[in-house]
């Protein structure tokens, strides 16, 4: 009996430490993802400053 307890508390013990690692991991992919979403903000930002700027340099050639 006194067996099956400690193996019990092994496991409970293994359990929790799996847990907290998932746990670590959980916020760890949830780190990535926002960065990843920044990202692709600030990518998205830059392309339509680029486009803008492009279209206004095309304007200004059909000015003159």
């Amino acid at each position: 009996m006194k067996d099956e307890i400690a193996n019990l508390r092994k496991n409970l013990t293994k359990l929790l430490e799996l847990k907290n690692s998932l746990q670590k991991l959980r916020n760890t992919l949830g780190s990535i993802n926002s960065r990843i979403d920044h990202a692709e903000e600030r990518i998205s930002e830059l392309a339509n400053y680029f486009f803008e700027a492009t279209e206004a340099d095309r304007n200004k050639e059909k000015r003159i």
